[in-house]
């Protein structure tokens, strides 16, 4: 057993096998370009003075039953904005979309480079079994990839609005 065994979460989803591990956060700072003494500056040491520290993880994932659809594993995403934190739980078809979504940024002439996320989810990709497994020891290693992939975005994305918008939506739009 695992905690969260057999324990039903709040839309009433049936959670099978739950593991999570919170020590899998990257930590950024975003702020603006600012002005210190007429001096446009967006050096890590201003950020350091002025900005908030931000913490974005994929640190657990779950196994669920739900009536409407077959077992699936759920992935836990968590993103820290200084004392408050945003989480929800994600399946992997959600950050297939995510990464259409980051792969169509990379393509506009006006985004800023997406190259190290796009390579993550490559290798999201490489390893993800042909039909649904829900073998622990896959899934751990898909949280793994999975966290990896979300930080690739965390550092390439100019702002934290992208990871924002992908955890308090239930569906990214395309």
């Amino acid at each position: 057993g695992a905690p969260g065994d057999g324990e039903h979460d709040e839309e009433g989803d049936k959670v099978l096998f739950l593991w999570s591990n919170s020590q899998t956060a990257s930590a950024n700072r975003f702020l603006p370009s600012m002005r210190f003494h007429g001096e446009e500056t967006s050096s890590r040491a201003a950020a350091a003075s002025a900005g908030m520290v931000i913490s974005c993880s994929v640190c657990g994932f779950r196994i669920v039953s739900r009536q409407d659809s077959p077992v699936h594993a759920q992935f836990l995403v968590v993103l820290t904005f200084g004392s408050v934190a945003y989480s929800a739980w994600k399946r992997f078809k959600e950050f297939a979309k995510l990464a259409a979504v980051v792969k169509r940024a990379e393509e506009s002439a006006d985004s800023p480079s997406f190259e190290a996320s796009l390579e993550a989810w490559k290798s999201v990709c490489r390893e993800q079994a042909w039909f649904r497994c829900l073998s622990v020891r896959y899934l751990w290693r898909k949280t793994h990839n999975l966290n990896r992939f979300v930080s690739a975005v965390f550092f390439d994305a100019p702002s934290p609005g992208l990871l924002l918008h992908f955890l308090r939506t239930d569906t990214m739009d395309l």
